[in-house]
């Protein structure tokens, strides 16, 4: 008596067509007739017949590596694979078991020419699966061109029009995807954000607690809360990983629509979140350095605008740790190699802490900052000021179209149509809450565009501190807040200060590193207003470091 088994299986696309209880039917009376024993049955649903990671399929080959039983029937190959090589994979892997496939719509025979037509078979049930594909991408590809969600589940703070297929804001989480960008801005550590929301009584969409697992990073980097509708961003799942590894796809690729769907967040805001994540990317040192690296990300070539990283490597016999930071490109091949030189990790660490403290948190040049601070502060109020009478006259006519439309509701008699009217007014609704949180915005900007003397020295009081606490990574973290980038070159240092991108200011150093000494020599530039006395900035460093 054969013992015999039976493989059955369906992706989404074919469900209607071969179901599971169509194919298992037809295997059953094809065993009838053959006098097999059918001992039992296999089913992968809604799975694809392009790769073998499905967990039957393995169990099918698992069992008939123990001698389970004899043959294997099917409704049409294509059901234990579409592709060619791996069908080839599992003939071969049945055959060393002694196992038959055998087809109910597909009688091959054993001979020669039963197996080249089932080759050929196995060719076109290929062609017919990636064909399939390419034009299901077609129909995709022209949703994306209208905007329009092309299916899986809408980001967090948007839902998808059921009339229009379009995004749309869904107002109960957009605010927390504006807190999430707010607060990275803030420096907020991920489990900051996430204890944050949660004291807030905001939820995941499964009701679960956020936490520092959360996407957060994914909504960050993510353009369509800036309102670019974007599609085919990024690579498919490995089919046997189930991972993509966040691969993107090349540009020409991508469909990318400016505007194409309402924005959460504006699009400053989402450029501002860019430029910080670019510089919390850690290099390979620093990676591996147990002392974190104060300036790493910060430090750029000049001569050929590579970023330094960090090195560390035993020196000498007792193999002591030689700390430096190194240009990028030092071992680039050809026109691309740099020869400038490596610095020592401390002496650039210090000197740089030095003109943070000796120039920008000193106390004799609060006022010229000040200046500089209600300067830009008075430029944004300016641009928030013309932006309020706008905003406010656009949520006048919204509220007054709410209130027409609410009356043509109390006037409509029974039996008349009101979807109509009810989808404007709740379209009118979401505009509303848009504009309110606008607004909101806005206001809090001329409220809090006054910086005063007293908070200042005491910021920069604090901020002196946290220089000198022992935790690297925190002052690590303060130096980012107070500096955009430090370009070295052989002869100079030029330090770019920020402060967290209220202003601009430029200092540039003539270096020469003697010995353990550094001497360094202010160039003022176009610093006006800088008390340059020998007490406030040292024309000249000199000690040992």
């Amino acid at each position: 008596m054969i013992e015999a088994v039976d493989y059955s299986r369906y992706s989404s696309a074919m469900q209607r067509e071969e179901s599971i209880v169509a194919q298992q039917s037809a295997n059953s009376k094809y065993c009838l007739e053959k006098g097999y024993v059918l001992v039992k049955r296999y089913a992968d649903e809604a799975m694809t017949g392009r790769n073998m990671n499905r967990p039957q399929l393995q169990q099918l080959l698992l069992d008939a590596r123990k001698g389970k039983f004899q043959v294997v029937i099917v409704h049409k190959l294509d059901r234990l694979s579409r592709d060619v090589l791996d069908m080839l994979k599992i003939r071969q892997e049945l055959g060393k078991c002694g196992v038959k496939i055998e087809s109910v719509i597909e009688n091959y025979d054993e001979s020669p020419e039963g197996q080249l037509f089932q080759h050929f078979q196995m060719g076109l049930n290929e062609y017919y699966s990636r064909n399939l594909g390419r034009e299901v991408m077609k129909g995709t590809l022209t949703n994306a061109e209208l905007c329009k969600h092309n299916g899986g589940k809408p980001p967090l703070g948007y839902r998808v029009n059921p009339e229009t297929s379009c995004y749309e804001i869904n107002e109960e989480e957009a605010p927390i995807v504006r807190i999430i960008f707010e607060k990275f801005l803030e420096n907020w550590t991920y489990s900051e954000i996430a204890e944050y929301l949660n004291l807030q009584g905001y939820k995941t969409r499964t009701g679960a607690s956020f936490s520092s697992k959360s996407a957060f990073y994914d909504i960050l980097v993510n353009p369509k809360f800036k309102g670019q509708y974007t599609y085919n961003r990024t690579s498919r799942k490995d089919p046997y990983t189930k991972r993509n590894h966040r691969k993107s796809k090349d540009e020409n690729e991508i469909v990318r629509i400016d505007g194409g769907m309402p924005a959460i967040v504006s699009e400053e805001v989402f450029d501002k979140v860019q430029e910080r994540l670019k510089s919390r990317v850690r290099t390979k040192g620093e990676l591996s350095a147990k002392t974190p690296y104060l300036l790493s990300s910060l430090l750029v070539c000049e001569q050929c605008g590579g970023k330094f990283h960090a090195d560390n490597r035993p020196s000498g016999r007792n193999k002591t740790p030689y700390m430096t930071y190194r240009c990028s490109n030092r071992k680039a091949v050809g026109d691309r190699k740099c020869r400038c030189k490596e610095i020592k990790r401390d002496e650039i660490e210090a000197f740089v802490l030095n003109q943070i403290e000796s120039i920008l948190l000193n106390p004799a040049n609060i006022d010229y900052f000040m200046e500089c601070l209600n300067q830009q502060l008075s430029n944004r109020q300016s641009q928030s000021k013309l932006d309020r009478p706008r905003v406010r006259k656009r949520l006048t006519e919204v509220t007054n179209q709410i209130n027409q439309l609410v009356e043509v509701l109390t006037k409509l008699g029974e039996g008349q149509s009101l979807e109509s009217v009810v989808e404007k007014l709740k379209q009118l609704e979401s505009d509303k809450k848009q504009l309110e949180h606008e607004l909101e915005v806005i206001e809090e900007k001329i409220a809090g565009f006054q910086i005063n003397k007293t908070s200042v020295k005491k910021m920069f009081k604090d901020l002196r501190g946290q220089l000198h606490t022992e935790n690297a990574r925190h002052v690590r973290e303060i130096i980012r807040l107070l500096i955009k980038e430090i370009i070295v070159g052989d002869e100079t240092i030029e330090i770019i200060f920020n402060l967290n991108g209220l202003f601009c200011l430029q200092i540039k150093t003539i270096c020469t590193f003697q010995k353990r000494y550094l001497r360094a020599w202010i160039e003022y530039g176009d610093m006006k207003g800088i008390d340059s006395n020998q007490e406030s900035i040292p024309t000249l460093l000199e000690g040992s470091l």
